[in-house]
């Protein structure tokens, strides 16, 4: 199966054997940035512009969830618990990935937080606050101990999910990062950003595999 989001905010799900489109739906109020299906394929995720994320039946196309925090438009329409705490994002949802191991959807948006998602309950798990700018991508370790983010301000952020806590912050690209993704090993990690370049380092060191050399790593 192959998914897509739209600019005009439709989810698309296709059968890559034989070409034919199994649903397409209305899916958001605006751009979708970002879709992601979970381990199992029964479920699909979708960021949208219009501030939320939703879940989806991968088989039928069903809504099933909507995440969702502050509008970012005319007022403040947020998600919170009893204690005040937003649960949701507070502008656009710009990334989506499925943990491949337990129960975990992580987002990212404009409001610089990475957020974790139960996907059994889909209430917040966890809120990771490290960045300066637009989180555009996140992605797990294919064991499902730590995720990476990045963004606008060029830096791709590696965190412990047991606690929450920055491991590493891998500096060198000079424009903001758009994808980041693990090796199947989880020990190699490679970042793309729009100055043009690739950088793949290890996941542990931060040290450059490939690419521009000598990049800056900042330890906790």
């Amino acid at each position: 199966m192959l998914a897509v989001g739209t600019q005009g905010g439709r989810v698309k799900t296709f059968n890559v054997e034989t070409n034919r489109t199994r649903f397409d739906v209305e899916g958001h109020q605006d751009i979708i940035r970002c879709v992601a299906v979970s381990p199992d394929g029964s479920i699909l995720a979708s960021a949208s512009n219009d501030c939320s994320a939703k879940i989806w039946s991968a088989r039928t196309g069903e809504e099933l969830n909507r995440l969702e925090g502050h509008t970012g438009r005319d007022g403040c329409t947020c998600q919170m618990r009893l204690d005040g705490q937003v649960t949701g994002h507070c502008s656009y949802v710009t990334s989506v990935a499925f943990c491949p191991r337990g129960r975990l959807l992580a987002t990212g948006g404009t409001d610089k937080v990475v957020i974790l998602w139960d996907a059994e309950d889909w209430n917040v798990r966890r809120r990771l606050a490290g960045h300066s700018g637009t989180i555009w991508t996140v992605s797990f370790t294919p064991d499902g101990l730590r995720i990476a983010s990045g963004g606008d301000d060029q830096r791709v952020l590696i965190w412990n999910l047991s606690n929450g806590k920055v491991l590493q912050t891998l500096c060198g690209h000079t424009d903001l990062v758009r994808s980041v993704v693990f090796s199947p090993d989880g020990k190699m990690i490679a970042s793309g950003s729009h100055d043009r370049v690739i950088l793949i380092r290890s996941a542990v060191s931060g040290l450059v595999g490939a690419g521009r050399p000598n990049p800056h790593v900042e330890s906790p």
